[in-house]
């Protein structure tokens, strides 16, 4: 079983950008050429009433329904570009902890520092005063 359906035209430019764009993302593909069919006219007015969508392709995933070739190609610049912004802000989160640990092992050794010398100078007092 095929996860998409695109009921297309043959001789339509978009339908054939939008077969090539699955072709290049290796996703098999069920096609619907809807002018070679004796009641693709029918399907397609019943397309219509389904999907509000008169024109082709007619795109399908998993049953629910995408859009056209323009859908298509968002939703894929949205997948190819999210997947790049996701790996970029984890790398970039991963930076940002590891600057933020150093600015607290900075500030946490200054402290330590400070309390020793505290310590130092209570204990010398102590001593001056025994």
């Amino acid at each position: 079983m095929y996860k998409v359906t695109v009921f297309a035209k043959s001789f339509c430019p978009h339908c054939k950008a939008t077969k090539e764009l699955f072709a290049q993302l290796n996703i098999p593909i069920q096609v619907h050429n809807l002018d070679t069919m004796e009641d693709g006219a029918d399907i397609q007015a019943a397309l219509l009433e389904l999907t509000n969508q008169k024109t082709v392709p007619n795109v399908f995933i998993k049953g629910k329904h995408l859009g056209g070739n323009g859908e298509c190609i968002l939703k894929t610049f949205l997948k190819v570009s999210g997947l790049y912004l996701t790996r970029w802000l984890s790398w970039n989160k991963t930076i940002m902890i590891q600057k933020m640990l150093l600015k607290l092992h900075i500030k946490v050794g200054y402290w330590l520092k400070c309390l020793m010398t505290l310590i130092r100078k209570v204990t010398e007092k102590i001593s001056v005063l025994s």
